[in-house]
């Protein structure tokens, strides 16, 4: 434990966004590698992931501010002061995919081409933010007594062992994933778009699971904290855009 405390103790206050840009340069190298063999430029392919970021990252911030408006009302001139600190997960999520039409319009690829091929890019910013969680006393998990425990700080300071909220959503993460990309090599994926959607699916279920389990505060919507609704929402509409998919999939094989 005094290895723990004396770890956290020297973290600066910047790990949190030099851990999320380490793992938005390791996700854009791990995409452009992903499609290294696919008829577009790798340039091309950067400068869809970098749009994809920039669009989480206007997502993320409008989504903070929204939690935060009473404060950004009264001083709205930090609202575009994004490195302040204040980003949502879901808004940094709907911001990536509104950007994904444009981008797919754009690269002259579909539109579930190019969702599955940025997968390694959200993978890695998955781990990367459940990391960066983990020493900066966010999304930390309730105190127990066990020994399966992990030592984690809270927004106090203070650090003590905890359920391994952080660690388990980071390596479920990339379990997730690697699922996805099994199916993927085996092609039982029949139609593109749907290793991103099944990829959501899962992040969304590991957050479900993990939510119940944390102990920081968070705004709650009836009762129930905001990120469990988004996941809901996000597994619903994941849900529909197969069903359509597969219903675009079936009529063409029909014809």
């Amino acid at each position: 434990m005094n290895v723990a405390i004396s770890l956290f103790g020297i973290i600066p206050i910047y790990t949190f966004p030099l851990i999320l840009g380490v793992g938005s340069a390791a996700g854009l190298a791990w995409s452009v590698w992903r499609v290294a063999d696919l008829p577009k430029t790798a340039r091309s392919w950067l400068d869809s992931g970098i749009i994809a970021l920039a669009g989480a990252l206007v997502g993320g911030r409008i989504g903070f501010v929204w939690l935060n408006w009473p404060y950004f009302q009264a001083t709205p001139a930090e609202i575009p002061q994004f490195w302040l600190g204040g980003m949502t997960w879901w808004g940094a999520f709907a911001g990536s995919l509104i950007a994904i039409p444009f981008l797919a319009r754009r690269s002259g690829t579909s539109t579930g081409d190019l969702a599955d091929n940025l997968l390694p890019l959200m993978t890695s910013l998955v781990i990367s933010t459940w990391l960066a969680c983990w020493l900066t006393g966010h999304a930390y998990g309730a105190e127990v007594d066990a020994w399966w425990g992990v030592p984690a700080v809270d927004e106090w300071g203070i650090v003590i062992m905890r359920w391994p909220v952080q660690l388990v959503g980071a390596l479920s993460g990339l379990g997730i994933h690697r699922l996805v990309e099994e199916l993927r090599v085996r092609k039982w994926l029949p139609f593109s778009g749907l290793a991103a959607n099944l990829q959501w699916i899962g992040i969304s279920i590991s957050i479900l699971v993990l939510s119940p389990l944390r102990a920081d505060p968070g705004p709650l919507w009836r009762g129930i904290r905001l990120d469990i609704w988004a996941s809901l929402g996000l597994i619903l509409l994941s849900c529909i855009s197969i069903l359509i998919h597969w219903a675009k999939k079936s009529a063409s094989d029909t014809s």
